[in-house]
């Protein structure tokens, strides 16, 4: 299904006028319509039919028969509400929305404006996934605004923009990644036999929401009492690496985004995320990106 028939399939399938203001068509619900080459969607079992970010205020309902799609939505700002199933469900700030649509659905503002980004997709695993997470045809995770799953959304509306064999390659591994990650995060909570001591994730957080900071393995076996072995090990036994494994990981994913979206210097990308050294941050790049930031910054698009 090309984007042309995307739109028409989206109109069809509105069971009432939508509301928007009047400054808007129906289909910018849509977001950007991507372009794609239909061998490569076939090779990866991956469609991308449209996505972006959308701010819109109290004029914004749609009620909608069925999609044969999924759709991915982050609020960013304000409040959105999904009506499905005699369900209804806020779309607060900082949450992560799968949803199969399939079925009927509507969404409205909840609270304007509301910020969103949004995209439409199709993926051979995606329903094998979600169903392994909930009976539901969607589900929510709450995610930061530079956590994983939100910087990955991000990755994908750039790639898409691009329209290009190899981001379109970028984009399918991408997408599977997102969606195995999505879904192992729920089937953790699920594994109360394994809680996580709660030390480990106080550790956990500090690394997510102030990565910028400067830690060691001293500084954490004093700041909690714990032994900086038993801290090597336990952080190991729950996410597989060490502590500050951990922490220059994800350094170099906000690396990575910071390179992608911003005009900062390779210099100021690094101290931004807590290396001050440049020839250590450039180092460390490489070590996960297999080519400096300079390199990373000359392939992405709009560089």
């Amino acid at each position: 299904m090309n984007t042309t028939d995307f739109t028409s399939v989206f109109k069809e399938a509105l069971l009432s006028t939508p509301k928007t203001s009047s400054s808007m068509q129906p289909e910018d619900f849509l977001g950007h319509l991507f372009t794609t080459d239909k061998q490569i969607a076939a090779k990866t079992a991956s469609d991308f039919y449209s996505g972006g970010n959308l701010a819109v205020r109290n004029s914004w309902s749609f009620d909608v028969q069925a999609l044969p799609c999924f759709l991915l939505l982050y609020t960013m700002a304000g409040c959105g509400k999904l009506l499905m199933n005699q369900h209804v469900i806020s779309l607060t700030e900082n949450s992560l929305l799968l949803l199969n649509c399939r079925q009927r659905f509507r969404i409205d503002v909840a609270v304007s404006p509301w910020k969103y980004q949004v995209l439409f997709f199709d993926n051979v695993r995606a329903a094998e996934m979600l169903s392994l997470i909930t009976k539901e045809p969607f589900c929510i995770l709450n995610a930061t605004a530079h956590s994983e799953y939100v910087l990955h959304l991000e990755k994908l509306l750039c790639l898409n923009y691009e329209k290009t064999m190899i981001s379109q390659l970028r984009a399918s591994d991408l997408l599977n990644h997102l969606l195995t990650e999505f879904t192992i995060e729920f089937l953790k909570k699920d594994q109360e036999f394994r809680k996580i001591p709660s030390y480990i994730e106080k550790i956990h957080d500090l690394f997510e929401e102030h990565y910028e900071e400067n830690y060691s393995l001293d500084d954490l076996e004093a700041r909690f009492s714990i032994s900086k072995y038993r801290i090597c090990r336990e952080f190991g036994e729950y996410y597989g690496i060490t502590p500050l494994q951990y922490l220059n990981r994800r350094r170099i994913r906000i690396a990575c985004h910071l390179l992608e979206t911003t005009s900062l210097r390779i210099h100021e990308v690094g101290s931004a995320v807590g290396i001050d050294n440049t020839n250590h941050f450039i180092s460390l790049f490489k070590k996960y990106e297999g080519c400096t930031p300079l390199e990373y910054k000359a392939r992405e698009p709009g560089s």
